[in-house]
């Protein structure tokens, strides 16, 4: 650094004797600027001129010893805020089928980023192929099978069991009767099995029109038109032989969710099986098919099973042995005014 500033000194003093002769000569002086910019004097230097400038590269004029200044990084990149994803840019990669979900993706405009989303499972497209109606003694039987993925289901019904009573005919004449299939027992029969008020393996259903008031055909069982679009607690009577009130089943709906249990009036009351099952409309129930059994006591959403519709056919049954004198057991009497209200739900 010595060396260098001696040298700075050693041509400022011969610029200095350069100038005082050209003076003395009347020559013109040299300059001791760059091209383009004034000396101390603020003359303009001829074109081609050479100067030395104030500060040599890499120095600072306040502190010549100092390091040379690090270039400043330049800023980096900054991302775009937002991810911009069509509504319309969908790309199906996978096809859904009712065995399962599918898939579909939407790239970024922006960045090229991917995101995926599931497509649900498609619902079977049921066929039936055997439809037996329960009789007293035999179950019934529904085979159906898919049309899309040939998946087969059966689905079996309980016998209904003998509804013995005494009729009475013409003559004064009673006999022991199955008020379904017209069985009679013979009296000696009758009169060796178990006293008449007691009623074995009887169809217990939900309040409402029967079956054979809403489709025809022979079976007396009532099914349940339910609206679920609202929340609240709804409770229907449980009806035995037609006759009896023998509990209440009620459905509880919340957050679009729906749970469905029943109560018996009667700790005597003895169950043999129960079934609950939800119709789409009278066509289903009339065919019988795309009816869906659930669970009672535990939560269920029937729109993931049958969409937006709201207004469903529910049907409970029961099979149970109870007796009529228990005095916890009620003679049902009908409410045509809340058949016709049930009956407004499947309009």
């Amino acid at each position: 650094m010595k060396f260098l500033l001696a040298c700075l000194l050693a041509v400022a003093l011969l610029f200095g004797a350069a100038r005082a002769a050209a003076e003395e000569s009347g020559a013109e002086a040299p300059v001791s600027v760059v091209d383009g910019a004034q000396d101390a004097e603020g003359t303009e230097p001829a074109a081609g001129d050479t100067a030395w400038p104030e500060n040599m590269p890499g120095e600072d004029a306040d502190d010549p010893g100092a390091e040379p200044a690090a270039p400043e990084d330049p800023e980096p990149d900054t991302p775009h805020e937002a991810h911009v994803f069509p509504e319309d840019g969908w790309t199906v990669r996978k096809e859904a089928t009712c065995l399962e979900a599918g898939e579909e993706f939407c790239v970024c405009a922006v960045c090229g980023e991917e995101i995926t989303r599931e497509i649900p499972k498609k619902d079977h497209v049921w066929k039936v192929l055997t439809l037996q109606e329960p009789t007293c003694t035999e179950p019934g039987v529904l085979v159906r099978v898919c049309a899309e993925c040939a998946l087969e289901d059966r689905q079996e019904t309980p016998a209904l069991g003998h509804i013995f009573d005494w009729v009475e005919d013409d003559r004064g004449h009673r006999e022991y009767q199955c008020v379904i299939c017209g069985l009679v027992e013979d009296m000696e029969e009758a009169e060796e099995a178990p006293p008449a008020n007691i009623l074995y393996n009887n169809t217990i259903t939900s309040f409402g029109p029967t079956t054979r008031e809403l489709i025809g055909g022979t079976v007396w069982n009532r099914v349940t038109p339910l609206d679920v679009s609202e929340a609240g607690v709804y409770t229907y009577p449980l009806i035995a032989s037609n006759r009896y009130t023998v509990g209440t089943a009620t459905v509880v709906v919340e957050d679009g969710w729906q749970t469905v249990s029943y109560q018996l009036n009667s700790d005597r009351i003895l169950v043999h099986s129960e079934s609950l099952v939800f119709y789409s409309d009278l066509d289903a129930l009339r065919a019988g098919t795309d009816g869906q059994a659930f669970d009672f006591d535990q939560p269920i959403r029937l729109t993931d099973t049958f969409g937006k519709d709201t207004r469903l056919i529910m049907g409970i049954t029961l099979k149970a042995d109870y007796d009529m004198d228990d005095p916890m057991i009620r003679w049902f009497s009908g409410d045509d005014e809340q058949i016709a209200l049930m009956n407004d739900l499947l309009d």
